[in-house]
């Protein structure tokens, strides 16, 4: 069926009619309604998924590498890596 050229109101009413059947569903009309059951998927999947990412988030943190700094109090710089000798660090050799 081809666009009317105007030949009458007729003519342009068909064309009108054909254009709105395709607009048709196979469906009954429904009232709105809410799926609860998807709601409660929904906001359940953002709950967890929230409480992940701050458990990540919590745990990245406190896991993370710092950055080396020297240390400070006497009984540090007194603690040697197990295997080796006093004498290894000197630079008189």
């Amino acid at each position: 069926m081809g666009m009317p050229r105007g030949d009458s109101p007729a003519k342009a009413h068909q064309y009108y009619e054909y254009l709105q059947s395709h607009q048709q569903t196979w469906q009954a009309p429904a009232t709105w309604h809410i799926k609860w059951l998807d709601l409660a998927w929904l906001w359940g999947f953002l709950v967890a998924l929230g409480l992940i990412i701050l458990w990540w988030l919590w745990q990245y943190r406190s896991t993370r590498q710092r950055a080396f700094t020297p240390p400070t109090s006497s009984v540090a710089t007194r603690v040697r890596p197990p295997g080796l000798r006093r004498d290894s660090f000197s630079c008189s050799r």
